[in-house]
């Protein structure tokens, strides 16, 4: 019969063997998820620094889909939701000056504003 004393630190290896693979892979999962939503973050926050100036960037649908692989489905749906009231505020606020620039009343930059920090609480890092 094996002895104790060879088989414990078998077991003990293995099990830090199989702990340490988990806690890898969650590793790069997790960098994985942050290369994702980062640029998107960023971008958010860059439309929201904007809208104090009446400035509009152009956020698209297809910066939200790469999310898709990334995040929970359930995650990925608010976002798109989220990004859907964006879209309609946005068209809703719209005039076009007579020097053809798109500009917003103060209460639809608030409310635009308003929209893109909850699009930017959900979008947390990890």
């Amino acid at each position: 019969m094996i002895e104790l004393k060879y088989v414990m630190p078998f077991l003990t290896l293995l099990l830090g063997g199989l702990i340490g693979n988990w806690l890898a892979i969650g590793r790069d999962k997790r960098k994985e998820y942050n290369a994702v939503v980062l640029p998107l973050k960023q971008k958010v926050l860059t439309y929201i620094d904007q809208l104090k100036e009446s400035k509009h960037l152009d956020f698209r649908e297809s910066e939200i889909k790469a999310l898709r692989g990334i995040v929970s489905e359930r995650k990925y749906e608010n976002i798109r939701y989220l990004y859907n009231e964006y879209v309609g505020l946005v068209r809703a606020d719209q005039k076009v000056t007579e020097g053809g620039y798109i500009v917003y009343s103060n209460k639809g930059n608030k409310e635009i504003s308003d929209k893109l920090k909850e699009i930017n609480l959900v979008l947390s890092l990890k």
